[in-house]
């Protein structure tokens, strides 16, 4: 499996967000197989996909100075992917 850094974002204490993750450079996703954060954060809906888009399910109860990663794993042409978005609890 292949994982490499998305991007890195601050996120505050109080935000849910859900962010929107374009892998058209890694060629096409099939599917979104698991969106994993850690530290533990609380999520609601699943991911979803349009095209080559994966958005995350919202984020939040983040804490202040936490780093965390949120593992996003997609299948491409038959290869399992993964992608690490990190954020930073402000």
């Amino acid at each position: 499996m292949t994982e490499r850094l998305l991007a890195e974002k601050a996120q505050g204490t109080n935000e849910d967000i859900a962010y929107a993750v374009d892998f058209s450079g890694w060629g096409t996703v099939s599917s979104v197989t698991s969106v994993t954060v850690t530290p533990s954060a609380t999520t609601t809906e699943p991911a979803s996909l349009v095209g080559n888009v994966v958005t995350t399910p919202k984020i939040s109860g983040l804490s202040s100075g936490v780093l965390y990663s949120v593992l996003i794993t997609v299948v491409i042409s038959g290869n399992t992917m993964s992608g690490v978005l990190r954020l930073r609890g402000e």
